[in-house]
């Protein structure tokens, strides 16, 4: 996604004022990510969650209310006495079904033991689903190479609005190669945004510090655990004394229509198309990006209520 060597701090006030940035402030927590997975594999109720998860029953309940609060999810009674609840998607949580989908396809080809589907029904064509986000314009697959991005020249950037922090579950830091899921790499903001950093072109520990106003002990944490899972890769560019880039492994590349998804569902659903510092841009056709996501072999636009699971061992929710 890179076009041109831009000043770090440019880079870093458009990725802070960003959709991706306004995405992670919601989506942005691994255990937010393990229920809403959870939810789109058909489970609806608070023990469900409990079980399927393993978040502790404080952090569920708070994550649900966050969910709650910001339009993601809302509460269907199922029991009268006593009173009993089921959790299903809102519209704007329906949205977030291609992230969901990349979700899942980066854990079932980078990590050994997921716990998702490895297959996914189409229903209306009845073969596996395979998906493929295509340009609206030119109907071209959308490849990493292929999308550049444009900052707004003479941006006045104001920060935005923070919503109130979440406190993470505790997880070891030191997360081997064979068992890092997509949501060690989105699982929390300053992960998300890091990785944000590595896809439009940062590459220096100096960098990622001055422009996302990161503590360098979390910043050295993050790209520790980035290298530790094989996300990135070292490269040095001084000897005396040692300096290093930090690169995107093929692993690494493969999460960026995660990203892209992630971009373009903020864009919508929290900043109405406005105030966007960041415009993406497909470079086969020179028009803005404009994503839809197809069943490979139907090429008919995918609709989360024609997809299930084989044998009917769960479905997806609506």
């Amino acid at each position: 996604m890179v076009n041109k060597r831009l000043n770090a701090k440019f880079i870093g006030n458009a990725i802070l004022n960003s959709p991706v940035e306004y995405a992670l402030q919601i989506l942005g927590d691994k255990s937010t990510l393990l229920i809403l997975k959870s939810i789109w594999l058909g489970k609806r109720k608070f023990e469900d969650f409990i079980s399927g998860t393993g978040v502790s029953r404080g952090t569920l309940s708070s994550r649900l209310k966050f969910l709650l609060d910001h339009g993601i999810i809302y509460k269907d009674i199922y029991q009268s006495g006593p009173r009993r609840y089921e959790y299903k998607l809102t519209e704007k949580g329906l949205d977030t079904y291609p992230i969901a989908s990349y979700l899942w396809e980066w854990n079932n080809h980078w990590t050994e033991n997921s716990d998702v589907p490895e297959e996914l029904i189409h229903t209306s064509c009845g073969n596996y689903l395979n998906l493929s986000s295509n340009c609206q314009h030119c109907n071209k697959t959308i490849k990493i190479s292929d999308v550049q991005f444009q900052i707004k020249e003479n941006l006045k950037f104001s920060k935005l609005t923070s919503f109130k922090a979440r406190r993470s579950e505790n997880s070891s830091n030191n997360i081997s190669n064979n068992i890092f899921q997509i949501e060690d790499l989105l699982g929390d903001r300053w992960t998300g945004l890091v990785y944000a950093g590595l896809l439009y072109g940062l590459r220096r520990f100096d960098e990622f510090n001055e422009a996302l106003e990161i503590s360098t002990n979390i910043l050295a944490n993050r790209l520790k655990k980035f290298l530790d899972a094989g996300v990135i890769e070292k490269r040095i560019y001084q000897h005396k004394p040692a300096r290093y880039e930090y690169r995107l492994t093929k692993k690494g590349r493969s999460g960026y229509l995660t990203a892209i998804h992630l971009h373009f569902w903020a864009n919508k659903w929290m900043l109405n198309s406005k105030n966007n510092p960041i415009s993406l841009i497909h470079v086969p056709c020179g028009k803005d990006l404009s994503i839809k996501t197809i069943c490979t072999s139907c090429s008919e636009v995918v609709e989360p209520s024609k997809v299930s699971v084989p044998l009917s061992k769960a479905a997806t929710a609506l």
